[in-house]
């Protein structure tokens, strides 16, 4: 039989975030096994700062010593009080303009037909005289 449908309001997870990697193996809903050692190649190899709450949370994180920061643990003391500051996130209602006048404008710069400098200029210019002829108010 099929396993009954879950609430998508609030996951287990989200509940109680410290159990979930408790002996780095986590079980979902569906008696799908993950393995934590994703994260941790993230974590360790491609130095990803996660998104995910039980991430932040989890003690393998927030303990992670960094040799570029001089062996100290940054992100427990440092990154995550700061990462629970930001607030909230919104989308631009027009994000596919904004990432084409980014490939466009990087892709100049990569070229060398621009700087970095000038290429990330000219997109916050384009993107700001979009979004003010639609409607929308920019500041500065």
């Amino acid at each position: 039989t099929a396993p009954a449908p879950r609430s998508a309001t609030t996951t287990d997870e989200a509940n109680n975030p410290r159990s979930i990697y408790a002996n780095g193996r986590e079980t979902n809903p569906h008696n799908k096994i993950r393995s934590c050692s994703t994260w941790k190649l993230g974590i360790d190899k491609a130095f990803l700062f996660p998104t995910s709450k039980p991430i932040l949370e989890w003690d393998y994180f927030r303990s992670k010593k960094w040799d570029f920061f001089g062996g100290q643990a940054v992100n427990g003391d440092v990154f995550v009080p700061a990462s629970e500051g930001i607030g909230t996130f919104d989308w631009t209602p027009f994000n596919d303009y904004v990432f084409g006048q980014m490939t466009a404008s990087v892709g100049q710069a990569v070229s060398k037909k621009t700087s970095f400098v000038d290429a990330l200029n000219n997109v916050q210019s384009t993107v700001s005289t979009y979004a003010q002829k639609q409607g929308f108010k920019v500041n500065p």
